[in-house]
């Protein structure tokens, strides 16, 4: 199910000042101390609920941007905060699920992203300790790193 904010609000311009709001709202919440201490309060028997939820955001932030007018900075800055903090949120799996269809979209604007939240993931993750082999065969499910042999070391 995805939300159409047509359906909300008549003007276009009214549905992408909308946008920008929920959008502004998710960037708020997702970079949100109190939401993390709360989440790693659940534990891990509700890890897979909330990477779900997480994968769900992200599809709608896509849903989003794909309709998103290129000229509005305001909403793509937004966009771009929304999608960088969940990227952060997810496991590695969930992660490369986000990457997989961010990278397969029509939209030059979209793989662009995901190429950029993908050399951070993995920046992020060589400052923190490296790749696990687990890790890399996660990676290696992508379309341009199944060519290539990522080390553990990256």
């Amino acid at each position: 199910m995805t939300l159409d904010l047509g359906l909300l609000v008549k003007s276009p311009k009214k549905a992408v000042a909308l946008a920008q709001k929920c959008v502004e709202f998710v960037a708020a919440l997702t970079s949100s101390r109190g939401l993390h201490f709360q989440l790693l309060r659940l534990g891990p028997s509700e890890d897979k609920a909330i990477q779900t939820m997480y994968l769900r955001v992200c599809q709608q932030l896509l849903v989003v941007m794909r309709d998103s007018p290129e000229q509005n900075h305001d909403l793509l800055c937004a966009l771009d905060q929304s999608l960088g903090n969940i990227q952060g949120l997810l496991s590695v799996s969930g992660f490369v699920a986000v990457s997989q269809e961010l990278l397969q979209d029509e939209d030059t604007r979209v793989r662009q992203r995901a190429l950029d939240l993908l050399e951070n993931r993995l920046l992020a993750m060589k400052r923190d300790g490296g790749i696990s082999r687990d890790e890399a065969a996660l990676f290696g499910k992508l379309p341009f790193f199944s060519s290539l042999e990522m080390k553990s070391s990256y």
